[in-house]
Formats: C-alpha cells, sequence, structure tokens
C-alpha cells in the first residue's frame, strides 16, 4: 500500500516542482517583458519629443530666413519693413508650441574689430531681452552669435545656450542683412526652456528627465556644456537612458533622456512577483495582464499613427511655407515682378539653354520717361501705383515663358526665349503701345506715359555670355531715349545701332 501512495506522492511532489518551475520561469518572462514594453514606449516618447522640438526649431530658422529675404536689396530697413515681416510671417510661428519670446533688427557698428557696438532698432520685444534700454553685449553669447553672423552672410547662425536674467536657458538665432548705409543683423530669441516645458504637447511622460549636452568644441579644444531641461539632477538613479546625437544649425546638442524608477508603467514588474508567489493568481492574472498589454500596445500604436501623421503634416506646412517664403524672396514687393537676383539667374540658365540647343534669345530693356517727374509732381506713392499699372500692362500682352524682372527703380527687363529678333521687335511694339494707351488721373486732371525700348539678340554660335545681352540692350536702350524716347530701338549685332522702322 505504501509503494502506490509513495509513487503518487513522488509523482505529485515532481509535478509541483515542475510547476514551481514553470510558474517561476513564466513569471520571470513576464517580468522581463513587461520592463523591456515600458522601456521600448519610453525610448518611442523621447525619440519623438527631440525630433518634435528640433522640427519646431527648423520653424523657427525659415522664419529667419524669410524674414531676411524680405529686406533684399532694401536701401535702408525702415520700422514699417520691419513689423510688415513680422506679420507676413506669423503663419509659422503659429505652428509651433511656443511663440518666439523676441525678434529685433539691430545695427552693428565697427562690426569687424573687437570695440563691436550694436544698436537695437526694431524689436518685437518692448520689456525684455531685445528691448532698446539693454546693452546686447554683456551676453558674450549674443555677442558671439552676431560676430558669426556677420561673417557667415548665407546661413543662420545658432549662439550657444545661455541664461538669461529671468532665468530661462535661451538661444539666439541671427542672420546678418546687408545694406546701403549700415550693417544690420536679425536676431531670434527662442526660450528653450518653455520648448521643452510643456509635457502634454510633447507627449513625454513623468519620470523622464531630459539633459542637453551642448557641444562647440573648435580646433581642437572640448567645450561641452550640460544643461537640465526636464527633471531634477538630484532624482534618484535612472534605469535606463537614451541618447541621440543631433546637429542644430553649427551646434551639436547630445539628448540625454533618464527613465527614472517612477517612470510609468515600471511598477508593473511587481506583476512578475505575484506570479512567482502562486500559480493559482497566475491564471486569473495572466488575461488581465494580456489584456491591458493588448491595449497599451494598441495604444502604443495609435500614439504613434497620431505622431507620424503629425509630423507629416508638420512637415507639409514647413514646405509650404518654405515655399512660399522662396516665392516672396523672388519677387519685387511693389510690382510683383521678379527683382534683380532672380531675374538674372532666369536669364543666365536661358542663355545656357540658347547655347545647347542652338535656339533664338531676345531680351528687352524697358524704362519709364520722365518718371522723375511723375514722382515730383503726384509724389512717390502714385508713382508706385503708375509702376505697378505699366507692370500689370506688360505682363498682359507676355507670354507665360517670358519672363518680366525689375532691373532699378523704373527700369524693366523682359526675357523672351525661343523668340526671333522680328517677332521680339513686334512684342516690344505692343508693349511700348499698350503703356500708351494707359491713362491716369491725379487731381482730376489725366496724363500718360511712354517707355523707351532697347532690345538685343543672344548669339550662341559666337560665344556670347549674358553680360553682353544685357550691354546690349542698355545701349539700345540709351539710345532710345537720345533719339526722342517712346520708341524701339534694336542693337545690331554686324553694325552700329539701328532704329528698326515698320
Amino acid at each position: 500500500m505504501k509503494k502506490p501512495r509513495t509513487l503518487k506522492l513522488t509523482i505529485f511532489v515532481i509535478f509541483c516542482l515542475i510547476s514551481l518551475i514553470g510558474v517561476n520561469w513564466w513569471g520571470f518572462a513576464l517580468n522581463k517583458h513587461a520592463s523591456q514594453d515600458w522601456l521600448e514606449t519610453a525610448e518611442l516618447e523621447t525619440y519623438q519629443a527631440t525630433n518634435t522640438s528640433l522640427s519646431w526649431m527648423s520653424l523657427f530658422y525659415s522664419q529667419l530666413r524669410g524674414m531676411a529675404t524680405l529686406f533684399y536689396g532694401s536701401e535702408l530697413i525702415t520700422e514699417e519693413e520691419f513689423f510688415k515681416g513680422i506679420d507676413l510671417l506669423k503663419g509659422i510661428e503659429a505652428e509651433s508650441i511656443t511663440p518666439l519670446a523676441g525678434m529685433a533688427y539691430v545695427s552693428v557698428i565697427n562690426g569687424d574689430t573687437p570695440s563691436m557696438e550694436v544698436a537695437v532698432r526694431y524689436s518685437t520685444d518692448t520689456d525684455g531681452l531685445f528691448s532698446k534700454d539693454i546693452n546686447l553685449m554683456t551676453y558674450p553669447a549674443i555677442a558671439t552669435a552676431v560676430e558669426q553672423a556677420l561673417v557667415k552672410h548665407s546661413q543662420v547662425v545658432l549662439s550657444p545656450i545661455f541664461i538669461t536674467d529671468q532665468g530661462t536657458r535661451s538661444v539666439v538665432l541671427a542672420f546678418s542683412v546687408k545694406n546701403n548705409r549700415h550693417t544690420g543683423v536679425l536676431l531670434s530669441l527662442i526660450n528653450l526652456s518653455g520648448l521643452f516645458a510643456d509635457l502634454k504637447v510633447l507627449h513625454v511622460s513623468d519620470g523622464l528627465r531630459l539633459r542637453v549636452v551642448e557641444d562647440r568644441s573648435q580646433n581642437g579644444e572640448t567645450q561641452f556644456t550640460e544643461h537640465l531641461m526636464i527633471g531634477s539632477l538630484k532624482a534618484s538613479d535612472s534605469v535606463e537612458s537614451f541618447h541621440y546625437q543631433m546637429r542644430t544649425g553649427d551646434a551639436h546638442w547630445g539628448f540625454y533622456w533618464d527613465v527614472e524608477e517612477g517612470y510609468k508603467g515600471w511598477k508593473n514588474n511587481i506583476l512578475g512577483l505575484v506570479v512567482h508567489i502562486g500559480g493559482s493568481a497566475l491564471v486569473l492574472s495572466l488575461f488581465s495582464i494580456i489584456g491591458a498589454l493588448v491595449r497599451q500596445n494598441s495604444i502604443v500604436n495609435h500614439q504613434v499613427q497620431v505622431r507620424t501623421r503629425e509630423l507629416a503634416e508638420i512637415s507639409l506646412a514647413l514646405e509650404t511655407s518654405n515655399g512660399e517664403l522662396r516665392e516672396l524672396a523672388n519677387r519685387d514687393s511693389l510690382t510683383n515682378a521678379y527683382n534683380r537676383r532672380c531675374f538674372m539667374e532666369l536669364a543666365e540658365s536661358a542663355c545656357a539653354m540658347s547655347r545647347r540647343y542652338n535656339l533664338p534669345l531676345t531680351i528687352i530693356m524697358l524704362d519709364v520717361d520722365y518718371f522723375k517727374r511723375v514722382n515730383d509732381s503726384c509724389g512717390h506713392a502714385f508713382g508706385d501705383s503708375v509702376l505697378l499699372e505699366i507692370v500689370n500692362a506688360c505682363n498682359g500682352e507676355l507670354r507665360e515663358v517670358d519672363s518680366f524682372g525689375r532691373i532699378g527703380g523704373e527700369e524693366f527687363a523682359i526675357l523672351l526665349p525661343e523668340t526671333s529678333m522680328d517677332a521680339a521687335y513686334l512684342v516690344a511694339e505692343r508693349l511700348r503701345r499698350k503703356v500708351a494707351e494707359l491713362r491716369f488721373e491725379y487731381n482730376g486732371e489725366f496724363f500718360g506715359v511712354t517707355v523707351s525700348i532697347g532690345k538685343a539678340h543672344f548669339y550662341p554660335d559666337q560665344d556670347d555670355v549674358l553680360s553682353t545681352l544685357l550691354k546690349r540692350a542698355d545701349d539700345a536702350l540709351y539710345e532710345a531715349k537720345n533719339r526722342g524716347r517712346n520708341q524701339v530701338v534694336t542693337y545690331s549685332h554686324d553694325t552700329d545701332l539701328t532704329l528698326l522702322d515698320r
């Protein structure tokens, strides 16, 4: 009788041992899985938060570049122009989680000497760092950014991170703007503390600590500075740390996200201990754990899809804004014709195409006759409206492939690709007559204006270049003025200037 009972007991003990080993192994596996799952969630959240923040930073880069392009070719930036540019770019700022702390235009005196002085001319910040009664040169980070911007005229310069008088960690973006009368620099102040502080927008959970290490090493000298953006340095030791190396402008930043023990879900490890305690509780707990994990994974996947869609929308908005800024940078602010820089680029491309495929190409130079009289008699504002009417009238006579640009005050240039000299003459005469038919009213009296036109043809087989073509057209224009104005003169390649009679 004892042998069967002993055998059953032995089998029961062996079964219990196997069950105990299985339960403990299962509990250990579940413990490890729960820990790894929450760490992956933390890694996903920190990666998204880092990239989202840098995407917002790129919006500020685009804002500053767009602001600078609005002032291209200005004699002197006025306060009205400055605030008009601010209004045009508010749409970009609206995409960010935090507004700019301030934007200012400063004039630089003795910029190439150690005694450089900076004076705030116009500013959106009247009480803060960019107010006119504060000496910006007392902030070494701002002085460094201004000096670098004067050297790197086509690049946005990012200053080192510094602490303002209000105790916020901030950076300054600088972009130099060249004017005929003085050197100026556009400055944008970004509150980094505010950029990383809104955890609800960044979708970062409690229990994560962010340390930003700024690397500005130069000439073999190591310059690392650590800034605490989220959390406390006195917090408990981290369970895990995620590191992302990012480049922003001319600065290298290291983002260190420390996952603390209090991070959400970390205490779910205790579920593994519950499994270790009893197999009976395991069966009941297993289904609830699996359901919770499935629901959590569904939430995480949904969050990933939402964040991916949001990032795609931000990227599309940024691309659209950049396209609009590029178009603004290529257009004259008064007449909406191509500005001189853009027109020259189009002309260079057209000359290259004509030379490669041996296609005809003609350029027309158009100047308003006695336009100074209009400005002197009626005022510059009325003169601007006259120019705008002339441009609109000429554009109505041109093809989509033709390019119309403003070269100077009342001087314009028209590029006619694949157009012979005879066809170009018809276009020029049509433009001259169209302008002459315009009538303008000032103080109850009507008057008209005329234009003088010079045109020249591009000869690709004679190694012509754009500068030669422009000079010929300009010479023809001056000849038209010498011959009494309100006429078309064609530059003859073989002989002297020739007035074509029809």
